[in-house]
């Protein structure tokens, strides 16, 4: 978890992070990568500048190679007003369930899916 969002809050190519990834899934965690890059990628007008996760509570369910990870979070963020052009910041907090799937390719655990979310942030 920490891992992809680092790569995606700074910005990192899905190269970055393929090995984590099973195979025959790179197209598609590489095309949710994509959308989630997309949904963090700073620019002068709104971001995200840091997050905090906390109260982190993993389930795992080894029937079916999953962790289920349970998570509060904080993320510190602004925006650029449009209309007199001053940074705005926020400071806001938000829970998630985040659903990790595995499998072992060539003696090594590796996702199936890339399992983080979207970050909410206003």
């Amino acid at each position: 978890m920490q891992t992809i969002y680092s790569a995606a809050m700074t910005g990192k190519d899905f190269t970055t992070i393929q090995d984590m990834f099973a195979t025959d899934c790179l197209e598609e965690a590489e095309r949710d990568y994509n959308l989630l890059l997309s949904s963090l990628v700073m620019d002068e007008n709104r971001g995200i500048e840091k997050v905090d996760f906390r109260n982190i509570r993993t389930t795992a369910y080894t029937d079916a190679m999953v962790v289920s990870i349970e998570a509060d979070y904080n993320v510190q963020s602004f925006y650029k007003n449009f209309w007199n052009e001053e940074i705005n910041r926020n400071n806001s907090d938000f829970s998630d369930v985040m659903r990790f799937e595995f499998k072992k390719e060539n003696d090594k655990w590796v996702l199936t899916n890339l399992g983080c979310n979207d970050l909410y942030y206003y």
